[in-house]
């Protein structure tokens, strides 16, 4: 029918990230941050494994460790790999500068959002891997304090309790975070 509206808007040209920052993010705590925790995972791991007579549950500190490092080492990859497929709309006009004469702005556009998809797919990897890898590096940490069963420690066991602590913390913070985005997305998503 003629002079009739469409149901839906058409899609916008270019994808958008949301949050604007978060390829930003993603790069830098896959650049600096985790390689820094994972390196700390192998260095705690190895003194495990010089000072296991003083730990009560040394084999299971050395599990979650290494786990904890060979998880935050993937999150480096997932970041790696994210940065390769972040590719923004004026990155695309540079590289062609005359869309309307050779590849066409809808190819431009395409390419964007086939880059974006995948962008968001390590990006993804990446932020569950970070997480799960900080998570078990803080449980690491406080497997590695329980004192031995001999004698008392009390300033031990507190260390043991504040690192088991922020393990929780950081795990209630993801789950927060994570309910959050999605409301947001929502919200951004249906127009509130």
């Amino acid at each position: 029918m003629e002079g009739k509206l469409p149901d839906s808007p058409p899609p916008a040209p270019w994808q958008i990230t949301w949050p604007y920052g978060y390829p930003q993010a993603v790069d830098s705590a896959g650049s600096v941050a985790a390689p820094l925790l994972a390196g700390f995972s192998v260095t705690l791991l190895g003194i495990a494994i010089a000072s296991s007579t003083d730990m009560r549950w040394a084999n299971e500190a050395m599990a979650v460790l290494a786990t904890a490092a060979a998880v935050l080492l993937f999150a480096v990859q997932a970041a790696f790999n994210a940065k390769r497929w972040m590719v923004t709309p004026a990155d695309l006009l540079a590289w062609w500068p005359r869309p309307e004469v050779e590849p066409g702005m809808e190819q431009l556009h395409v390419w964007q959002a086939q880059h974006k998809k995948e962008h968001d797919k390590w990006a993804a990897w990446f932020r569950w891997s970070y997480n799960f890898g900080l998570i078990l590096l803080l449980l690491g940490v406080a497997v590695c304090l329980v004192p031995p069963p001999v004698g008392t420690n009390s300033s031990r066991w507190l260390a043991c309790g504040i690192a088991g602590g922020t393990a929780l913390a950081e795990a209630g913070w993801v789950l927060l975070s994570w309910r959050a985005e999605r409301r947001a997305t929502k919200k951004a998503r249906d127009g509130d």
